[in-house]
């Protein structure tokens, strides 16, 4: 079962996240904060972390990010951000700050679920469904 933190400061985005990914068996920790950041991270490495790209509305996600990419014990978790921004080529300026998958807002549980899988490398169970314990699979691309 991964483990996935989310990161986002809106509460509701939060707990809807949760929702969608304890259905198909996740475990799910939680972070408003930078500080309840850094305490999850103590608590549990996460296999693949959910990031809003505008964390505080000031682009703390995306300076969070590089924060970890720079550290040795947290570069290679695959990191999914999401942003409610609609810009051209928001794919190509993500990739460069070090996402591994992004997902813009509003997004549904079966887009949400897939793309963790896409980023985590992990089999896609389809939302509803009962919990599994998803296998490790290549990432798209490979």
């Amino acid at each position: 079962m991964p483990n996935i933190l989310i990161i986002d400061q809106d509460s509701h985005i939060r707990r809807l996240i949760r929702q969608v990914l304890e259905r198909v068996g996740c475990a799910v920790a939680e972070a408003a904060t930078l500080g309840e950041v850094t305490e999850q991270m103590v608590q549990c490495t996460p296999d693949v972390i959910i990031l809003d790209c505008l964390l505080g509305g000031h682009g703390l996600g995306l300076d969070l990010l590089r924060e970890i990419r720079a550290t040795p014990r947290t570069r290679d978790i695959p990191v999914l951000l999401t942003t409610g921004i609609p810009e051209p080529e928001i794919d190509i300026r993500l990739d460069k700050c070090g996402a591994t998958a992004f997902l813009l807002k509003p997004f549904g549980p079966r887009d949400l679920v897939q793309a963790v899988a896409i980023a985590g490398g992990i089999q896609a169970p389809e939302p509803g469904s009962k919990p599994s314990n998803p296998s490790r699979g290549r990432r798209a691309g490979e």
